[in-house]
C-alpha cells in the first residue's frame, strides 16, 4: 500500500463533503486510477461496493489480478477512459503528475468528470513546485510547460498550485478542498527514500462534479 495515499486518504476521509459522497452513494462505485503494483481503495471501500483499478502497464495490471481478492483490474490509460455517469468517488494514487503535458492533464481532468456521478468526488494528492524547489543534477525542471526532464524524457508534471486549481475549474469541477501540507515535500523521482526541503511540495485537494442544476 502507498503510504503517503494511505495518510492523504485518511485526511480526505475525515471531510464532510466525504462522508456526504458515502451517505449518498453508499454502494459506490468507485474508482482508482493509477493503481500501479500497490492497490489502495479495494482495502478501504471494497466492502462498500465495487472497486475498479485501472493503470496503463500491463505487468502492474497482471501482478495485482494475481495477489488481490478485492477490485476489479484493468490496463486502461487514462487518456483513453472512455467512461460516462458511473463513478461516486475517484482517487488518483499519483497518476496525473506523471503525465507528460498540460493538455495530457486537462484531458485526464475531462475524462475523469465525465466518469464521476453527479455529485460525485475526485481526490488528489498530488506534487506543486515552489520558489526553494531544487533537483539532482541528472534531472532538468522547465518552468515554461512544467516539465521535469531525466535525459530526454518527461519524468514529471510539477504544476504551480494556481495552476492546478485553473485545470481543474476548466474542466468543469467544483472545488471542495484545497490545501498545501505544510513541511510535507514529495520526492520526484525513484533514485532515494528520504524527501528533502528542496523537493516539490503536497498538495492535497477534493473536486466535485456539480450536481445539475
Amino acid at each position: 500500500m502507498n503510504e503517503s495515499s494511505k495518510f492523504g486518504f485518511d485526511s480526505f476521509s475525515r471531510l464532510p463533503v466525504f462522508e456526504k459522497m458515502l451517505f449518498e452513494n453508499p454502494a459506490g462505485p468507485f474508482l482508482e486510477i493509477g493503481c500501479g503494483k500497490l492497490p489502495f481503495l479495494p482495502d478501504y471501500l471494497a466492502l462498500l461496493g465495487p472497486v475498479d483499478c485501472i493503470d496503463h502497464c500491463v505487468s502492474s495490471i497482471e501482478y495485482c489480478q494475481k495477489l488481490n481478492s478485492e477490485g476489479q483490474f484493468k490496463e486502461l490509460d487514462i487518456l483513453d477512459l472512455n467512461i460516462i455517469n458511473t463513478y461516486a468517488l475517484v482517487m488518483d494514487t499519483h497518476l496525473l503528475h506523471c503525465l507528460g503535458s498540460l493538455e495530457s492533464y486537462q484531458k485526464a481532468l475531462m475524462n475523469i468528470h465525465r466518469a464521476l456521478k453527479p455529485g460525485g468526488l475526485f481526490l488528489l494528492e498530488t506534487m506543486i513546485s515552489h520558489s526553494q524547489m531544487a533537483f539532482e543534477l541528472n534531472l532538468k525542471y522547465e518552468p515554461s510547460n512544467f516539465q521535469l526532464y531525466k535525459g530526454d524524457r518527461v519524468s514529471r508534471l510539477v504544476l504551480p498550485s494556481i495552476i492546478v486549481e485553473e485545470q481543474f475549474i476548466n474542466a468543469g469541477f467544483k472545488i471542495e478542498y484545497f490545501k498545501v501540507e505544510d513541511g510535507l515535500r514529495m520526492i520526484p523521482h525513484d533514485g532515494r527514500e528520504e524527501s528533502i526541503p528542496e523537493d516539490p511540495q503536497v498538495l492535497r485537494l477534493v473536486a466535485s462534479r456539480p450536481k445539475d442544476l
